[in-house]
């Protein structure tokens, strides 16, 4: 029987399914978890993440809170994970407050199309 792991290797999900799958997994299955487990509590870290980023709106008082959160969970990866590659996408995590501020809260930029 193939794991969800193995399947993810595989490519057996596109984004958009394996988002949904983070987003209900605490939900399945986080009445079996011990407390205080360390990559359980790191996984929840990476969920908060992603619900700032996709938020429809975020505000600016958030991003400071936000960019300690990444940094805490790229600490305790590293410790928890120590033989494992920070990959791209976890680096561009590190930039990602610098760019909202720079990009949503820009006051002359815009959204709308001439």
């Amino acid at each position: 029987m193939l794991t969800l792991l193995q399947l993810w290797l595989f490519g057996c999900f596109v984004a958009s399914q394996l988002w949904c799958l983070a987003k209900l997994f605490p939900l399945m299955i986080g009445h079996f978890i011990m407390e205080n487990e360390e990559h359980w509590e790191n996984f929840l870290l990476l969920l908060t993440i992603t619900d700032f980023v996709f938020a429809p709106i975020i505000s600016q008082d958030v991003v400071p809170y936000l960019k300690d959160v990444i940094q805490e969970h790229h600490t305790n990866f590293c410790l928890l994970y120590p033989h494992a590659p920070i990959i791209p996408k976890l680096h561009y995590m590190i930039h990602l407050p610098e760019w909202i501020l720079r990009y949503v809260y820009n006051p002359y930029s815009t959204v709308v199309v001439y």
